[in-house]
């Protein structure tokens, strides 16, 4: 008898776990690192949805590559860096600032347009006689 219902409860669980990897990677690391276990049957879905090419094509094989990515499963791409980590956020700052310096360079400086002055002044009004 074919295990189909483990099978989908598997991948069900694997998807949601995936989405608890990519969103707080940080957290989710450290509870790896208590439960070894727990990454070994990871690791064992991982292979499985790649063997059976569950996720062959589109968004689900890009999302199974940045969790094998995430995980240390395969090599990571040198571009790859996931936003919601510490690394990611801070790398996010540095660009902030550096596209601020940038932009704060190429603006002109403005001329100080002279004030209005307020009060009474010497000169007649056009309404006088």
């Amino acid at each position: 008898m074919f295990p189909f219902p483990s099978i989908v409860q598997t991948t069900g669980k694997c998807g949601i776990l995936w989405g608890y990897f990519a969103e707080i990677p940080d957290m989710t690391h450290d509870v790896l690192k208590k439960h070894k276990d727990w990454g070994v049957m990871i690791e064992a879905a991982v292979v499985f949805c790649n063997q059976t090419q569950l996720y062959s094509e589109g968004v689900g094989q890009e999302q199974l590559m940045l969790i094998s990515q995430e995980l240390g499963l395969i090599e990571k791409d040198p571009n790859y860096l996931n936003p919601f980590s510490k690394e990611g956020k801070m790398a996010q700052e540095q660009q902030m600032l550096q596209a601020a310096k940038s932009s704060a360079k190429d603006k002109p400086k403005k001329k100080k347009d002279r004030e209005k002055r307020k009060g009474p002044r010497l000169s007649r009004s056009k309404n006088e006689l």
